[in-house]
């Protein structure tokens, strides 16, 4: 058959970086709450902001994850890390714009992520 011979040079994904984007959908679902809960001009806004924010910070991760070697452990525990903060930071997403301590969380969250990426 065409086209069934295996790449030497390809990688295969790896389960750290699947469970990363898994992370990124569930925190796409989160900001879709927020439009659902506030469907208004006021609360599109808030979603392109939150896209912004968080499509640049998963354009990073990805092209993070091609860019180092997973296999070795300092790379893995930045990228669980990064994960972590970032799964954080969904679970903030619909109370973040609200009053509490919630935009402080996301903050911080969004601190962690980006200190991990750099």
């Amino acid at each position: 058959m065409i086209g069934t011979e295996a790449d030497p040079g390809a990688q295969s994904v790896r389960p750290l970086e699947l469970f990363f984007d898994l992370v990124f959908v569930f925190t796409i679902t989160q900001v879709a709450s927020v439009l659902s809960g506030l469907p208004t001009v006021l609360g599109l806004g808030r979603v392109a902001v939150l896209m912004i924010l968080i499509w640049w910070m998963y354009g990073g991760y990805a092209w993070l994850t091609n860019a180092l070697d997973l296999d070795r452990t300092r790379p893995r525990l930045l990228l669980l890390v990064g994960t972590a903060g970032f799964f954080l930071m969904s679970l903030t997403v619909p109370k973040a714009s609200g009053p509490g301590p919630w935009a402080l969380v996301f903050g911080a969250s969004y601190l962690v992520v980006v200190l991990t990426h750099t």
